[in-house]
């Protein structure tokens, strides 16, 4: 799996690189790289374009550096974009605010409208509502009052769909769909 190490870095920081706090003070107004849109990319980016070798390599050096000793500190966490989307599935079924923590500029993936998961853990609660864990650990209660029928087994499959107005339905391996919502 290839790291895209600067591309998740703009993503993860603490916006550390967008403030140019990885500018080293003594580097002079040539060297110091120029706020744009490319954001974080730019404080790395910029040391291409000195002219002079050493100063380049003088630039590079402490930019990584400052990227290394800010990894080391978890002010940054590099990740690659595989953890991104498991970290977005496993998310599935929350509400949260879009922020551009998982996107990077025009390539915003698509918003993920369901889930197939295995059936972890199952069991009727209050009221004869379903209440189940997939294998990823998240839980789900049912929030309708259709029953579910039969009993469900550790290891059916499981698809959770968005619906309408923020809702979600599950269906556990084949049966009528019943409204559910995330609990953890």
């Amino acid at each position: 799996m290839r790291y895209n190490a600067l591309g998740a870095a703009m993503l993860l920081g603490t916006g550390l690189l967008g403030t140019g706090a990885f500018i080293s003070p003594s580097a002079s107004a040539q060297d110091r790289p120029k706020a744009n849109d490319a954001g974080a990319a730019a404080v790395l980016f910029s040391c291409q374009s000195i002219i002079d070798d050493g100063r380049r390599l003088e630039c590079y050096d402490r930019e990584v550096g400052a990227l290394q000793d800010a990894q080391a500190n978890k002010d940054v966490v590099i990740v690659d974009q595989e953890e991104i989307r498991k970290t977005r599935r496993n998310l599935f079924g929350f509400s949260l605010p879009k922020i551009a923590l998982f996107q990077r500029g025009d390539d915003v993936e698509e918003e993920i409208r369901e889930i197939d998961d295995t059936l972890g853990a199952f069991s009727f609660g209050p009221r004869g509502r379903a209440q189940f864990t997939l294998s990823n650990g998240a839980r789900w209660i049912q929030t309708d009052n259709l029953p579910v029928l039969g009993k469900p087994k550790v290891g059916d499959k499981v698809r959770i769909e968005s619906a309408a107005f923020g809702s979600f339905k599950a269906s556990i391996e084949g049966r009528r769909a019943v409204r559910v919502k995330r609990l953890n």
